[in-house]
């Protein structure tokens, strides 16, 4: 019992004494060096020699502790912060100031340069024909000697212009691929069973006055003979009732936008992790979780992928996510966005009677396109386009804030109105937008770009 109770205490003073020991005394050899620690009571094997100690095992919860422990006493060194000042130093410089860096160095030469060549003027008698004889006359090491004595001091400007000449090529932004929604074979209808459609999904709502002015309106609107509609809504050409459930409208996001996405994945050999931003828009359909939940979720992409799912912008919103891809690449160096945009029909089909409601059966269908935007320079000599000018106008009157307005007509039912100005309004905004310095609203493709891609675009200038 007592050879026990010493062995216990021996265990419990070790850690206190192995930190009070002098580094000295470590290195003196023990007096009792050699022999066998005490056994504790009831602890032999079966030769009775003592076995080895068995180190304490600690439990998860003080593991997890002294990780928590070690990670707030964490301090990092001095040179560390310093080194990670400078680098928001020269990003922020990058990003903000180098533009005006670059353009004040410009400046800079050109007040250098005047004195010297108003002093050449001077000294080749005012004329040209003087100049010109000067410099046909001198030997070459002579005209080397002047032009270093004139100009050999405007070397300091001339390495500012060409430092920031290359720190500004990040905010450069391409278009590496695109890719188009290619709908499946059943979705595809042609005019007449567009009309059959309508008839029997409003075979309670529609009169024949309406439906004949949407049959006028669809032979206008440009719609092929293969047509893309939701199965929400083909289903009535079956005699079934339309399906404008929630999981309906979320089968139709998860095909056009996950089709996109796949092509365009494909097309430019991109890991879906890779992406830094993802950008989805679409006006009338807006779910929780998001469309870009989704596809995050779908393609499995990085736990810090930044989204943006834009809702509520009409044809616009294309612009707009552009736009902002554009600036988040500019501010981000060697990053990757992706654009998509698209709008769902399935829950959107109007049942009433007002004809600037019904101008939205007609002129909208299932589609979709898909953009990679990227700043990185070892994609750059594979991209297709260079992202030259992007203009965009936010109009305040009345008139333009009611052209495309969503509401409920005097039945109650929802639906889009389109308004009769809504084509000069729109052509007001392009005039207002091109008195911009950066108007531009050709796009010079290098390959085929489908109906989808040229409105995506449109009011951005790619070459």
């Amino acid at each position: 019992m007592e050879a026990g109770l010493q062995h216990e205490a021996t265990l419990r003073q070790r850690p206190v004494a192995s930190n009070s020991t002098s580094p000295a005394a470590q290195r003196a050899p023990s007096a009792e060096q050699g022999r066998d620690p005490p056994v504790p009571l009831g602890v032999q094997n079966g030769s009775g020699a003592s076995p080895k100690e068995v180190p304490m095992k600690r439990s998860r919860s003080e593991q997890v502790l002294d990780r928590i422990s070690s990670a707030l006493r964490y301090e990092p060194g001095d040179i560390r912060v310093r080194v990670s000042i400078i680098r928001d130093y020269i990003r922020v410089l990058r990003a903000r100031y180098m533009d005006t860096v670059f353009k004040g160095a410009l400046i800079v030469v050109a007040m250098q340069l005047l004195p010297s060549m108003l002093r050449l003027w001077l000294v080749a008698g005012s004329s040209f024909s003087g100049l010109y004889g000067a410099i046909a006359e001198a030997r070459v090491l002579d005209a080397v000697s002047v032009l270093f004595k004139e100009l050999g001091w405007l070397g300091p400007t001339v390495c500012t212009i060409l430092a920031a000449l290359v720190l500004r090529r990040h905010r450069s932004v391409y278009l590496l691929d695109f890719a188009l929604f290619e709908p499946p074979a059943e979705w595809c209808v042609s005019r007449a069973e567009i009309v059959l459609m309508l008839k029997q999904a409003g075979r309670d709502s529609f009169t024949p006055d309406d439906v004949a002015f949407m049959q006028r309106l669809l032979e206008k609107s440009g719609t092929g003979e293969s047509t893309a509609w939701p199965p929400g809504i083909l289903r009535c050409l079956k005699g079934e009732p339309q399906d404008q459930s929630m999981q309906a409208a979320r089968d139709e996001a998860e095909t056009v936008i996950c089709s996109c996405l796949d092509s365009l994945f494909a097309k430019t050999g991109i890991n879906p992790k890779e992406v830094d931003f993802l950008i989805i828009n679409c006006s009338l359909f807006s779910p929780t979780p998001s469309l870009c939940a989704m596809a995050a979720n779908k393609f499995k992409m990085r736990s810090d992928v930044r989204t943006y799912n834009l809702s509520g912008q009409g044809c616009s919103a294309s612009l707009l996510a552009l736009d902002l891809c554009s600036e988040l690449l500019q501010n981000n160096p060697d990053s990757i966005g992706v654009v998509v945009s698209t709008e769902l029909i399935t829950r959107s089909l109007y049942h009433g009677h007002e004809k600037s409601m019904l101008l939205q059966n007609t002129l909208f269908r299932s589609g979709g396109a898909a953009l990679l935007l990227t700043n990185r320079s070892r994609l750059v000599a594979r991209a297709k386009y260079h992202l030259r000018h992007l203009v965009r106008t936010q109009c305040t009157d009345d008139g333009s804030y009611h052209s495309v307005y969503e509401c409920q007509d005097e039945t109650g039912r929802a639906g889009v109105r389109l308004s009769k100005v809504l084509a000069v309004r729109s052509a007001n905004t392009t005039l207002q937008s091109s008195d911009t310095p950066a108007h531009a609203f050709a796009v010079r493709p290098y390959a085929p770009v489908g109906l989808h891609a040229r409105s995506l675009l449109a009011g951005a200038t790619f070459e």
